[in-house]
């Protein structure tokens, strides 16, 4: 499905209103405001470390891998 962003919501707001609109079991992403709005619905999240998401700390709900490639293994092997 295309989910199409009109200008007055966020991206944050939006992808999180996606996620739960399609039941996501879990997402990947490397910005620490959707990771923790995803985590807050009960969306796990494979977060990809870069410089602006570094202090954004481990939880249940946000498991932080230094690449795409390490978090879709930790995916596939849980």
């Amino acid at each position: 499905d295309v989910h199409r962003r009109t200008p007055h919501i966020s991206g944050t707001d939006f992808k999180r209103g996606v996620a739960k609109k399609i039941n996501a079991a879990t997402a990947f992403d490397d910005e620490k405001l959707l990771a923790d709005a995803l985590a807050s619905i009960g969306i796990p999240v494979y977060l990809i470390r870069r410089p602006w998401n570094i202090e954004l700390k481990r939880s249940d709900l946000i498991r932080p891998h230094s690449s795409f490639y390490r978090a879709a293994l930790s995916f596939l092997n849980s």
